[in-house]
């Protein structure tokens, strides 16, 4: 239930007319992009967890190279992969590759305007679902992600963890209760556009809140201890080796295989691959990177080829001998492209160090 001391069709007013005046001017709210469904899917998609100034950038290099849903679909995975490098969680990338395929084949090339012909697609849940419905179709759809958890467990003071079941289910109940008939999406967007610029984790800026008047949390000056987001994972630290086994012009990489979290990129072997001789190597490079809720430090050694040939597939789906422009070319997992832009001169020349 909502609370009786809260106006929804106040909540909706105040907000809009917020969203109207101080909205970012992002380039996927820009002209036709804001009512295209496939443009909303894809910024959608890439904003999952990552924040907006290192989305502008992919989504306007994404839309260059795959325009629409058709262009999307006849990409080949590595140009996919590739064209997402850097952004994280692949799995997103390699799901709106699928996802598109499938609304060629079994939609004619058109988004689905239902919710459930969205949530038949690989990697669209409800939230996107909502996003997309509301947005680009003007679907009174609600939609919770973490910015909008967090406005709504302040704005109605909900102490429940709300990462639980319970807790989910109540923001949805909220959401659904509170998204109005007319302009949907522009709501949608005000909750979400309010937790990313001002009611923020940290140091919110509740002074220039449109709803602050209307705010639990605030009246009760417990803002700083909502959301109750339960306890956090500790992060764990991890070292790793890579080698870099030069012959010649050309280093060895190698593919790992189709599936999980890092599947198809190219990585350097972590140690000298059966059937190769080497010399021993030395360290070119120290990268750190994060992964999820590990911390890596990837030592980054150069290796002169000896002799033989790399046996067996081990972790990678195939073997390489590389030029260094196939390296600026092929998808690399995450810290070892840090690797690779911390070794430029050596790579430009073909002698790696």
């Amino acid at each position: 239930m909502l609370n009786t001391d809260l106006n929804p069709a106040e909540i909706q007013k105040r907000l809009v007319c917020w969203f109207d005046r101080h909205a970012r001017k992002l380039p996927w709210r820009s002209g036709a992009a804001r009512r295209d469904p496939y443009r909303v899917w894809v910024s959608e998609i890439m904003l999952q967890q990552t924040q907006v100034a290192t989305v502008i950038p992919y989504y306007r290099r994404w839309l260059r190279l795959f325009p629409n849903v058709t262009a999307l679909a006849g990409a080949k995975p590595a140009a996919v992969l590739k064209a997402w490098e850097g952004l994280g969680y692949y799995s997103r990338a390699r799901n709106l590759h699928a996802a598109a395929r499938e609304v060629v084949r079994r939609h004619g090339g058109r988004v689905p305007a239902t919710r459930d012909g969205l949530l038949a697609l690989p990697g669209i849940g409800r939230y996107t679902a909502g996003a997309i419905l509301s947005i680009a179709f003007g679907q009174p759809e609600p939609l919770v992600d973490g910015n909008v958890a967090r406005v709504l467990a302040r704005l109605f003071g909900i102490r429940q963890n709300v990462k639980s079941g319970t807790g989910q289910a109540r923001l949805w109940k909220l959401a659904s209760l509170l998204v109005p008939p007319k302009r949907p999406g522009a709501f949608n967007e005000s909750l979400m556009e309010l937790g990313a610029t001002l009611c923020k984790p940290q140091n919110p800026r509740c002074d220039s809140c449109p709803v602050r008047q209307l705010c639990v949390a605030l009246r009760r000056r417990a803002v700083d201890r909502l959301p109750n987001t339960g306890k956090r994972p500790q992060s764990r630290l991890v070292r790793q080796r890579a080698l870099l086994i030069w012959r010649g012009g050309r280093v060895l990489i190698r593919q790992r295989k189709a599936g999980g979290l890092l599947g198809d990129f190219w990585e350097f072997p972590d140690t000298v691959p059966a059937g190769v001789r080497c010399s021993s190597g030395r360290r070119i490079a120290t990268v750190r990177h994060g992964v999820m809720n590990d911390r890596l430090v990837v030592d980054a050694f150069v290796c002169r080829w000896q002799g033989g040939t790399p046996k067996g597939q081990g972790r990678g789906a195939r073997w390489r001998w590389a030029r260094p422009s196939d390296l600026r070319r092929l998808p690399f997992i995450g810290a070892h492209r840090k690797i690779i832009a911390a070794n430029v001169s050596g790579f430009a020349s073909g002698r790696g160090q």
